[in-house]
């Protein structure tokens, strides 16, 4: 079998990415619940969420300050599988910030995360497995940059992908609902379009076209692939001055390349301006992340101390919000093998050179300012979590591995074939990793009190099919308007004494809200008067679509398909 280490590489991937997104609970990735939700909105509305007044709190999720790429694809690949619309529901576990240590289920989970899992959790899980299929995308395009850095030399593309293959990091985050994973595929695309170009020594319109393109698309996806701007710019300037018989068409490519770029990410940049005066909204997104900024003289020794420990320790495994990591011991280990190996390709940089060139020098820049814009953003925010550094894990580990084979390279020779063994060694270590670090940290559990609650929701806009329509709105009429809150009243014909019951508004915006599902409210009669002061925040004038829908016990593993609910009546506030 030709490059078995290649083929390793992505099993192990698929296996380990895919264990980890069927055993983490609903939104307990970082930031899972708010990506999660950006893409409801964004189905629901048909509009992008806005960060209001640059610092209160964001309408659409936390997520609002990011671009909108990877949730349209979510939405696509909804429609494309033809479901429902859902939501995300989500509490906090009050002991995740008070024990001690903190608890490590940042959420309470409902029933419909139990087996066998809910349609939602279902819907839950396949949008995670479009991050595996980003995580196996750049795995490949790291091995084809190890290729193209290294053509003399496949074996040092075939560890890269590997060990990235097996970084639990890596594993754990593509098992999770995350912009940058898409963000990283698009980054180190990229980077191999430029690579290959320095390496042909021709960057022509084509290659130009194809990396304005594909970074336009990380520009669209997260603001970490902003890095790619510097280096189009480094690698076009130094076409044209090394390349002086050329310099006609590499100004051709410059220029397809930013023409591509703008095409295809400038009016986000420009709605950017519009709404916050910024083109990538620095100011409006300081407001939301005031709560972790850096105090004022701690700067300094933040950004040597814990911000260096942690975000090393989470780049190579950090799971769930507190993340947990892998003891010191292990992690010091790591570091050592990690120079230990850059130093074997500082020892052997003129052969390195002879096969890379200029294209190893942008790889090295490309992992350098990805370093430098993650210690940037800490310089002002506490925010130390290896996956920022997603977009310089591929070319980094490319550098890390041709240190490892050119220094390891007589011993490997010796051994022949056999040497390939060697290879499960970090396979063995993700396994025990996923076995004894992270599985008695997330052990399967429902910690919700209530039967009915649960982690996602379908059908709030939708109306529900003839055979379930049976519960019949009473009050208020049809088409009512009025000033002051009114009774909603309903008959459901099997009622008994222990159905519970909710109330889904959709705003005029499209946006769905529910009396359970989104405030906790159990309706155990037949009617429910909204409270006044949440009357008169709606908007005057502008009709909201509600309807009622009987809880599903999900204890009893009841879902929604099979409970009654009411067809939609609209209601109006005036003045």
């Amino acid at each position: 079998m030709k490059r078995p280490l290649l083929w390793l590489a992505l099993l192990s991937h698929f296996v380990f990415a895919t264990a980890y997104l069927l055993r983490t609970p609903a939104f307990e990735g970082p930031d899972e619940n708010a990506h999660c939700y950006y893409a409801s909105y964004l189905e629901h509305t048909g509009s992008l969420p806005v960060i209001v007044n640059s610092c209160s709190p964001l309408l659409g999720g936390a997520a609002a300050h990011h671009p909108p790429l990877y949730y349209a694809v979510l939405i696509g690949l909804m429609k494309v599988l033809g479901t429902g619309d859902y939501t995300p529901c989500w509490s906090g576990n009050p002991e995740w910030a008070t024990a001690s240590p903190r608890g490590h289920l940042h959420f309470v989970h409902g029933h419909d995360e139990a087996a066998p899992v809910s349609d939602e959790i279902v819907m839950l899980r396949i949008l995670r497995g479009f991050s595996v299929l980003c995580g196996a995308a750049t795995i490949l395009l790291t091995h084809r940059l190890g290729l193209a850095l290294f053509p003399r030399t496949p074996r040092i593309a075939e560890v890269a992908a590997l060990a990235l293959a097996c970084l639990p990091q890596w594993s754990w985050m593509h098992g999770c609902l995350d912009n940058g994973n898409l963000a990283a595929t698009l980054s180190v695309a990229t980077l191999l379009v430029l690579v290959r170009g320095l390496q042909a020594r021709r960057l022509g319109a084509g290659r130009g076209l194809a990396a304005g393109t594909i970074a336009g698309l990380a520009l669209i996806t997260k603001l970490t692939a902003l890095f790619l701007l510097p280096l189009l710019l480094c690698t076009y300037a130094y076409g044209l001055l090394a390349w002086r018989q050329q310099r006609r068409a590499t100004a051709a490519s410059g220029s397809a390349a930013l023409l591509a770029l703008l095409a295809v990410s400038g009016w986000s940049f420009w709605r950017n301006i519009e709404i916050y005066g910024d083109p990538f909204m620095l100011e409006a997104i300081a407001g939301p992340l005031a709560q972790n900024m850096v105090p004022e003289g701690q700067r300094w020794s933040y950004l040597t101390g814990d911000f260096l420990t942690r975000t090393f320790g989470s780049a190579i495994a950090g799971f769930g919000w507190n993340l947990t990591r892998l003891p010191a011991a292990i992690e010091w280990c790591s570091l050592g093998l990690i120079v230990a190996a850059l130093a074997g390709a500082a020892a052997h940089r003129r052969e390195l050179w002879r096969q890379g060139g200029a294209a190893l020098a942008l790889t090295v820049l490309a992992v350098l300012i990805v370093i430098a814009g993650v210690a940037k953003l800490n310089a002002s925010y506490v925010q130390p979590q290896g996956r920022y550094l997603f977009p310089a894990f591929g070319p980094f580990l490319v550098l890390v591995s041709a240190g490892l084979v050119l220094t390891a390279r007589g011993a490997l020779q010796r051994f022949g074939r056999a040497s390939t063994a060697l290879a499960l060694l970090p396979v063995g270590a993700a396994a025990c990793t996923f076995a004894f670090v992270f599985l008695p940290e997330f052990p399967r559990q429902v910690t919700a009190t209530s039967p009915f609650y649960a982690s996602m929701v379908e059908g709030l806009k939708t109306p529900p099919s003839p055979d379930r329509a049976r519960i019949e709105l009473l009050e208020p009429p049809d088409g009512a308007r009025a000033a002051r809150s009114p009774r909603f009243r309903w008959n459901d014909p099997d009622h008994q004494s222990q159905h519970r019951y909710t109330i889904h508004f959709v705003l005029a915006t499209g946006l769905p809200f529910a009396t359970f599902e989104s405030g906790g409210i159990e309706i155990a009669g037949e009617e429910w008067t909204m409270p006044e002061a949440f009357w008169q925040s709606l908007d005057p004038d502008l009709p909201i679509a509600w309807k009622v829908r009987r809880l599903p016990d999900r204890a009893r593993g009841e879902g929604v398909a099979e409970v009654p609910e009411s067809l939609p009546r609209t209601v109006t506030r005036i003045r």
